[in-house]
């Protein structure tokens, strides 16, 4: 205000003077310098500068797009003064920013970011004044890529424990190895061993672990805690094995698949429920059981994930020393027999449950081009090698309705270890463990009759318990043939 009075006043005095100096007869001199303040003052008024002090931008939101886009969008709180734009920072850090880009628009699409990488930004307003104060900093992370399926999956849990998860060493030799895909087994005995208490350490290490190195993973939804299991007796029971009781804790299960399926949606996008429910099954395998928990588990995970792909749980048979599948029992569930109930139950269901189908035809100690007996679904034996084994399940598929889905081997693998001394039942040499393996992968690549088989997860990385030799390596590490023959073949995929 006392600005313009000045202003005014030095008019005002100006005009009067040169009036008089028409009047009086003020040299012509005077009467120039007197005009030209004049003029100069009504110039400066006229050109009053703009306020300095400009808003600062404020709600900066930040929201991931794909793993290579973030979008911002801001309001801008000038309201009639003249701003030039805005200028953006970025930063990976939190604490060092850098600027990017201005631009005139409230908002901004970030493009060509690196994917699983979290991005800071903030921004200012400017004008010919000045910058604003900072936005507030926004904050989100880029989404992972998610390979296509392979056939080149692996397997690298040497056994269900928390002693036992994947480790840092088994990182560094999936690397070598360079399978695309990594089966992970997140099992609820395991994270939830007490009722509404959730243990995520472990699983976030190793999910980070292994997106961070590229690999695509299927987690396996199984397992029990004691509080929920259905076994008699869940104290004598590897609850690994046990099935949830239902209907009794069906709402305790959904928790766990909820929990499960929220934290980890943008790096997991495929789903296996149950593991070999045919066998792993207390007290005793129930194809309508395992259908209620498929279902519950399928809508579950859609409802948090509409991508997301659920795996009906990988069936597999139990076999005898020659490799011959055994009759049906109180604990084991022949798997084609098996395979069929719960194809049937599901079509008297009518309701879609499962995107794609798992398996684990396991066949040791035979190879993929010799016959083993197997149980069909009507009961009869037949005596089938791999790759007939695989045209019955794909013929049961079809009579379903099933022809066009995918089918993913949850585990494959062969008994070698030359230096074993304990019981060595099934057990193959490991030469030729490396002559199947090579086998199942050029038949299954190069079959068109096979086509359907997308992902085999070999089992296993490295040998663990007694009873589990395996492995491509042995537990100390050290390589057996069929290290190098995998990696040949995935490498050369």
């Amino acid at each position: 205000m006392k600005k313009i009075f000045v202003l005014s006043f030095v008019v005002v005095l100006a005009t009067i003077l040169y009036a008089a100096g028409l009047r009086f007869g003020m040299t012509g001199a005077v009467k120039e310098k007197i005009k030209k303040l004049d003029e100069k003052v009504s110039e400066k008024k006229v050109s009053a500068p703009e306020p300095t002090e400009i808003p600062a931008p404020t709600d900066l939101t930040a929201v991931v797009i794909s793993s290579a886009q973030i979008n911002l969008s801001w309001q801008h709180n000038a309201n009639n003064l003249s701003l030039n734009g805005f200028k953006i920072e970025r930063s990976t850090n939190a604490t060092n920013f850098t600027q990017i880009i201005t631009v005139t628009q409230k908002n901004y699409n970030d493009t060509g970011l690196t994917a699983a990488t979290t991005y800071w930004y903030r921004l200012r307003a400017y004008n010919s004044a000045g910058d604003s104060d900072y936005s507030n900093v926004a904050s989100t992370r880029t989404s992972l890529v998610i390979p296509a399926p392979s056939l080149f999956g692996m397997g690298p849990q040497v056994w269900l424990s928390p002693t036992d998860y994947i480790t840092s060493t088994d990182v560094v030799k999936l690397n070598e190895l360079k399978p695309k895909w990594i089966r992970l087994d997140i099992i609820w005995n395991n994270i939830e061993a007490k009722e509404g208490v959730f243990n995520f350490s472990e699983t976030d290490r190793q999910v980070n672990a292994l997106s961070e190195s590229g690999f695509g993973i299927a987690a396996a939804l199984f397992g029990t805690p004691k509080y929920a299991s259905a076994a008699i007796n869940p104290e004598t029971v590897d609850l690994n094995t046990s099935s949830p009781k239902f209907p009794e804790y069906k709402s305790q299960y959904i928790t766990y698949v909820q929990k499960v399926v929220s934290r980890y949606k943008d790096k997991i996008k495929y789903w296996i429920i149950g593991n070999e429910p045919n066998d792993w099954w207390d007290p005793t395998p129930s194809p309508t059981e395992y259908v209620v928990l498929l279902s519950t588990a399928y809508k579950t995970i859609k409802e948090i994930d509409k991508d997301a792909k659920v795996i009906l749980g990988t069936v597999g048979p139990v076999f005898d020393a020659q490799g011959y599948e055994v009759s049906k029992s109180t604990n084991y569930y022949p798997y084609m027999e098996y395979t069929y109930k719960v194809l049937d139950d599901i079509r008297i269901r009518n309701e879609e449950n499962f995107d794609i189908i798992g398996m684990d035809p396991y066949r040791l100690p035979k190879g993929p081009d010799e016959k083993r007996d197997i149980i069909l679904e009507n009961g009869q034996t037949k005596a089938v090698t791999f790759k007939e084994e695989m045209l019955e399940f794909k013929r049961l598929f079809n009579s379903f309705g099933h022809a066009n889905k995918k089918l993913w081997f949850g585990e494959l693998g062969w008994l070698a270890n030359d230096t074993y001394t304990g019981d060595r039942t099934g057990f193959v040499s490991e030469s030729k463990q490396a002559e199947f393996l090579e086998q199942v992968y050029s038949l299954v690549k190069n079959d068109i009759e096979l086509n359907f088989i997308e992902v085999i997860f070999w089992y296993n990385l490295r040998d663990s318990a007694p009873e589990l030799q395996y492995g491509l390596m042995k537990a100390d590490y050290t390589p057996k043939p069929a290290f190098e023959t995998y990696k040949k073949l995935a490498g050369g995929n």
